[in-house]
């Protein structure tokens, strides 16, 4: 039956695009399993459940981002300055506790900039971050913006109820300039620099970096399995399930594209007894001692990213509180009796979540040979949901029986307190 209706009905429906009926019949020819692969992730937005999610979820009202008679912000400076979609977002950004938008319009002097950094994608948006990194700033099509119109209310709903555990990226505003361009406001899940970053697809076509000053692909993370997280099992079992849940809605919404943006960097601190004296800032777990934040020795990072892991942990000399997913360290040692104690960062998170399965993607897959199984960026959302979940599967996992054990590190009131957490050069 797949076979019949790709026969049939592929060269009505692609006939816009202008493909050749040799592809037509190429696609009609392919294995069933294929071609059943196809009508299931190509087709399954036509189905009236995805259809009667498109036209409700289309409402996205516009509000001024400071209205006439304001007193938290000038009117005058943001005349014409409005919100997309608000009425969905404000949720989002109470369940998060974020920043309001004119407070990162502020922070960012949005009104003032012509522009922000052009960043390194196919995209060529400009982008903008807040001084504290905690914040991003993208600039988006009016494509981009229909997309998220159209998935708006699947996506407010995924993130009030699951924004305990949920990675994907959260938008906090949409905000559009009088001349026109449209700023998509969100959280940076790379608020900390790192030496090591990934972006990560499930896909190994094309998905190569050659310069380590760049971001690296999913081939530079088969090459380096030394840089895959190894996490405790409870911190395992909690990934896995939100991966799990937010691939689900993308998928359902024919969501594809989008990646795990990944950074990572080794730490190493001196043990320290944390009823002795010398035990400046502790962070201790059950089962392996306590390591001093305050005693450093930089490994692989700059000697100045130890700092900015303090200030992420901490905050006004206590600990900074965090709503949601946020980066993990891990702590371990590689010997009972070593002097020093292990820490790694990582902090990951979904982004790239607008980009729908339609028509474009669908040629792609039939010309450049997915649809016969071959190994390419665009597949349907099911199986490239499912291909994205293997990959982190697999790469994301807990520490064997012959590597030692991993502890959350997690700083109290008594490591904060110190102030800063000093760096030594070398050990």
């Amino acid at each position: 039956l797949a076979q019949v209706f790709a026969f049939l009905l592929l060269p009505l429906w692609w006939q816009p695009v202008g493909m050749a009926p040799w592809h037509y019949l190429l696609c009609a020819l392919a294995v069933p399993s294929a071609a059943q692969q196809a009508s299931a992730g190509a087709y399954r937005s036509s189905s009236f459940a995805a259809i009667t999610q498109r036209l409700t979820g289309r409402r996205c009202g516009r509000s001024p981002i400071c209205p006439q008679g304001s007193t938290h912000c000038d009117p005058e400076k943001y005349r014409g300055v409005i919100l997309r979609c608000d009425e969905k977002l404000a949720s989002i950004r109470k369940a998060f506790k974020t920043l309001s938008p004119i407070q990162i319009a502020e922070a960012t002097r949005l009104v003032e900039t012509e522009g922000g950094e052009k960043g390194a994608g196919k995209s060529g948006a400009d982008f903008i971050r807040t001084p504290d990194g905690e914040y991003f700033l993208k600039t988006m099509t009016k494509r981009d913006l229909r997309s998220f119109k159209t998935f708006a209310r699947a996506y407010h709903e995924h993130m009030v109820k699951y924004h305990d555990t949920t990675l994907l990226v959260r938008v906090i505003a949409i905000v559009v300039m009088p001349d026109r361009r449209i700023w998509l406001v969100m959280n940076n899940w790379l608020p900390l620099h790192f030496r090591h970053i990934y972006d990560l697809k499930g896909s190994s076509s094309g998905r190569r970096s050659k310069d380590e000053k760049t971001v690296w692909k999913d081939q530079n993370w088969d090459e380096h399995p030394e840089h895959h997280p190894v996490l405790p099992i409870e911190d395992l079992a909690e990934f896995h399930m939100a991966i799990n849940r937010d691939t689900n809605t993308l998928s359902h919404a024919t969501m594809i594209d989008y990646s795990l943006v990944y950074g990572r960097e080794t730490h190493v601190l001196s043990r320290c007894d944390r009823d002795s004296g010398e035990c400046g800032a502790p962070v201790c777990a059950d089962g392996l001692g306590c390591a001093d934040a305050a005693k450093h020795f930089h490994t692989d990072g700059h000697p100045g990213h130890w700092g900015e892991v303090h200030d992420y942990f901490c905050q006004d000399r206590k600990v900074r509180p965090h709503y949601g997913h946020r980066c993990v360290a891990t702590m371990h040692a590689a010997s009972p009796g070593d002097p020093t104690i292990e820490v790694n960062v990582y902090c990951f998170g979904i982004i790239d979540i607008l980009k729908y399965f339609r028509k474009y993607a669908s040629a792609e897959y039939i010309v450049r040979g997915g649809v016969l199984g071959r190994d390419i960026s665009a597949w349907p959302p099911l199986p490239y949901a499912s291909r994205f979940r293997q990959q982190l599967t697999e790469t994301f996992r807990e520490p064997t029986r012959q590597e030692p054990q991993r502890f959350i590190f997690s700083p109290d009131d008594r490591a904060c307190g110190v102030g800063s957490w000093s760096t030594e050069a070398g050990r």
